[in-house]
C-alpha cells in the first residue's frame, strides 16, 4: 500500500509533512510505503529516510492542482494509494 500527499510552494511547514508522516506511521497497521511529491528539491535533508520524495511529473500547475499529478502515468504508484492533504 502507498501512502501519498502534496507539498508544493510555502503555504505550510516542513514539519506538516513530517507530522503527517509521524502519524500515519503511528495509526497505520499494514506494510506502507509513504510518498511525497514536491517541488522542493531540498526536502529530502529535512525529513525521515524512509519518507519516499518525488518530483511532480510536470512543473506547470500550480496549487491543488498538483495533486492531479498522482494520477499521471510518469508517477508509477504501484498498487493501492492512500492520499491525504498536509492539513488532515
Amino acid at each position: 500500500m502507498n501512502f501519498a500527499c502534496v507539498y508544493y510552494g510555502n503555504k505550510y511547514k516542513v514539519e506538516y509533512v513530517q507530522n503527517l508522516y509521524n502519524m500515519v506511521k503511528r495509526h497505520l497497521t499494514v506494510d506502507h510505503k509513504f510518498y511525497v511529491f514536491t517541488d522542493h528539491v531540498k526536502l529530502h535533508k529535512l525529513v525521515a529516510d524512509d519518507i519516499i520524495i518525488e518530483k511532480f511529473p510536470e512543473n506547470d500547475l500550480e496549487g491543488w492542482w498538483n495533486k492531479m499529478q498522482l494520477f499521471h502515468p510518469k508517477t508509477h504508484l504501484p498498487g493501492t494509494t492512500l492520499y491525504m492533504d498536509l492539513d488532515v
